[in-house]
């Protein structure tokens, strides 16, 4: 088949843009090949990226609530341990009773003058024929906040301990004049001489039948050892039986003449306040210490 040059010159232009239609084809087809794996590469490092964080973060999450809980634990824990209650640490104390017997004297203004000086509260066992003569005296021991406890009216060991009857008699006839004085009947009482070797099985049982409480002491100022008994040997006396206890009840002498005892009381008193003792009044909830066996 024969051809104008003009005809060719056609064809060949067709040739030529088919080529590179063809061509540009190609190469696009190759482009979106090269451009759709690249997006699936990125897609896949975002899924493992994603996938990273989201366990980074469960890991978190679980580290923080494992720690909540153990944290929460630690607190219950803490705020639920059992502490000892008010009565253990009232058993800790150190705990003093200071008691005057014999009084009220002219030796007891004295005393509760230092008393009222240190703001500390004492316990009196005081005589029925002694309250007669110093009314208010007696009077006053009340009204500064102190405690009366009955020693008898006479204080004579022949009289209150020839039998329970005699006892008895001369412990209600200073009860009579106690609560004239002071419109009380006194349940604490304390024997002349203490317990041992005074106080028999039957008086006891009479005296707990009228429900009155009787107290002796566990430290002995020797203040009646001698007419006259030094400030200092009274202090020492005290000091060193107070050595290793924690409840001690002193018992003290401010009847008639006893003029050492002021002199001998604020260094006792000062003694006792640094080796941490607290000081109270013997009353009806005060545990008893009885000497008699």
């Amino acid at each position: 088949m024969n051809f104008s040059g003009e005809q060719l010159r056609k064809i060949l232009t067709k040739i030529v843009l088919l080529s590179t239609f063809l061509l540009l084809l190609l190469h696009g087809f190759s482009f979106f090949s090269d451009y759709s794996t690249q997006q699936m590469a990125l897609a896949r490092e975002k899924k493992v990226t994603l996938e990273s964080i989201e366990q980074e973060e469960r890991i978190v999450n679980m580290s923080s609530a494992s720690l909540f809980t153990e944290t929460s634990s630690t607190i219950s824990e803490e705020t639920n341990q059992e502490f000892p209650d008010d009565e253990y640490y009232k058993e800790q104390q150190k705990t003093a009773y200071l008691t005057f017997d014999d009084g009220p004297s002219e030796i007891t203004p004295l005393v509760l003058d230092i008393l009222k000086h240190y703001q500390i509260p004492a316990t009196f066992f005081v005589i029925g024929k002694q309250v007669e003569n110093h009314i208010e005296i007696t009077e006053r021991i009340v009204n500064e906040g102190h405690q009366i406890g009955n020693h008898t009216y006479s204080h004579q060991y022949s009289r209150i301990y020839s039998n329970p009857d005699a006892f008895m008699q001369d412990l209600w006839k200073a009860e009579e004049i106690l609560y004239n004085v002071i419109q009380e009947r006194p349940r604490i009482i304390r024997a002349p001489g203490g317990t041992q070797g005074n106080f028999t099985k039957l008086l006891v049982e009479r005296l707990y039948a009228n429900g009155y409480i009787f107290h002796d002491w566990n430290i002995d100022a020797r203040d009646t050892s001698a007419p006259l008994v030094s400030a200092q040997r009274i202090q020492r006396e005290v000091i060193q039986q107070a050595q290793n206890k924690d409840r001690i009840i002193v018992l003290f002498h401010d009847g008639p003449g006893k003029i050492t005892l002021p002199e001998a009381l604020p260094e006792i008193i000062e003694y006792l306040i640094l080796e941490g003792f607290t000081f109270k009044v013997i009353d009806e909830d005060t545990e008893p210490v009885i000497l008699m066996k």
